[in-house]
């Protein structure tokens, strides 16, 4: 929901424009904080439908898609950002 809002961001500036009583336009931080946490969020993803999806996962596509995870996380931990 979150990628499909930051697509329609353009559409949002607009109703704002024409429609004067429209008053929940996030700001130009707000768009700035959900663009950076879709991209946080889209290894989660990733990894959620492939472990969702496979009937019998195997040892070694766990342990590799958990360290991705793992990897991001640390990565992630070193910048700052406060919403993350």
């Amino acid at each position: 929901m979150l990628r499909d809002a930051l697509l329609y961001k353009d559409a949002f500036q607009h109703l704002a424009f024409v429609d004067l009583n429209y008053i929940n336009l996030p700001s130009n931080d707000g768009w700035s904080y959900a663009s950076t946490l879709c991209q946080f969020l889209k290894l989660f993803y990733h990894v959620t439908n492939l472990f969702s999806a496979t009937r019998n996962v195997i040892a070694d596509v766990v342990f590799k898609e958990i360290q991705k995870v793992h990897n991001h996380l640390r990565k992630h931990h070193l910048v700052d950002n406060d919403y993350i």
